[in-house]
């Protein structure tokens, strides 16, 4: 997800969530979701974390009966609440995976429409491949120098990421 964010804000211009709503590539009802969703999974993941007294984020079926009972489920007639509590986890999971979905695929239709590519700082553009030197065909990852080159296009738009490994596209 942070990735899809990335790069709709680098293909937007934005540098912020809000000037994604404000140029209508994520609209407020599915950044609410999002947000929702994201905020249903960390309580999830924290709790687990809680609960095991260490780093812990496997959400196994004993874990399951545990959470749904932290979470308040409670049994409904025939529906058990850990039935009641994963159902609403794969919704929020669902709900990050369309969100995701649809930036990329905004991303790719706007750089697709234009040029193809999207120049950033440094001598780098984003193109279908990747982001990749301005004039040459190969995708970063990067060892060296190139690395630092991208590392200061990611803060310049105020972001920090990771690249894959170098790669011809």
């Amino acid at each position: 997800m942070h990735s899809a964010i990335w790069t709709a804000k680098v293909v937007n211009r934005a540098r912020t969530i809000e000037e994604l709503i404000e140029a209508d590539v994520v609209s407020p009802r599915d950044w609410a979701r999002v947000e929702s969703a994201l905020d249903f999974l960390w309580t999830i993941r924290n709790e687990l974390h809680f609960q095991a007294g260490r780093k812990d984020d496997r959400l196994t079926f004993h874990n399951q009966e545990r959470m749904a009972l932290f979470l308040g489920y409670r049994d409904k007639g025939t529906v058990r609440a850990v039935e009641q509590f994963m159902r609403d986890y794969y919704l929020h999971a669902d709900a990050i995976r369309h969100f995701t979905n649809h930036l990329f695929e905004e991303s790719l239709s706007a750089i697709s429409s234009g040029t193809g590519e999207i120049r950033l700082n440094e001598g780098f553009v984003l193109s279908k491949g990747g982001i990749i030197r301005a004039g040459d065909r190969t995708a970063f990852g990067i060892p060296g120098e190139d690395s630092q080159h991208l590392q200061n296009c990611s803060r310049q738009q105020g972001q920090n990421i990771a690249f894959p490994s170098a790669r011809n596209v």
